[in-house]
């Protein structure tokens, strides 16, 4: 998976690649490696997930974070507001700004939500 290492965030009915926008984690449906995925664990990882990357907002995300992969199922967002109060409801730390590409947090280091 060449290119991994800087993350990535693609909609997998016609597939694009994502630009702008906010991107939200749907809680339960993130999965780590401490290898590069394979192929199979690929395709497993879609086909269980489908459910939900089949939507016409979902994306599929993955990134590389101090030697852990990460794939997670996210929705993408047009307004903030909307992200923000969709980030809250599913319990994340923070969404992602995809046009700036750089996270908004959601609650404080000590747990305080920026948000209300």
């Amino acid at each position: 998976m060449n290119g991994f290492n800087l993350g990535f965030h693609i909609h997998c009915g016609p597939f694009w690649v994502v630009k702008g926008g906010y991107i939200v984690s749907v809680a339960g449906r993130s999965q780590t490696f401490t290898q590069e995925p394979t192929v199979e664990q690929l395709a497993e990882y879609l086909l269980k997930n489908w459910d939900v990357l089949k939507l016409p907002a979902s994306i599929l995300g993955g990134w590389l974070s101090e030697g852990i992969y990460h794939l997670d199922v996210n929705m993408l967002y047009l307004r903030r507001q909307a992200a923000i109060k969709r980030g809250m409801r599913e319990g994340q730390l923070a969404i992602w700004d995809a046009k700036e590409s750089k996270a908004i947090p959601l609650v404080s280091s000590s747990g305080v939500s920026f948000f209300v």
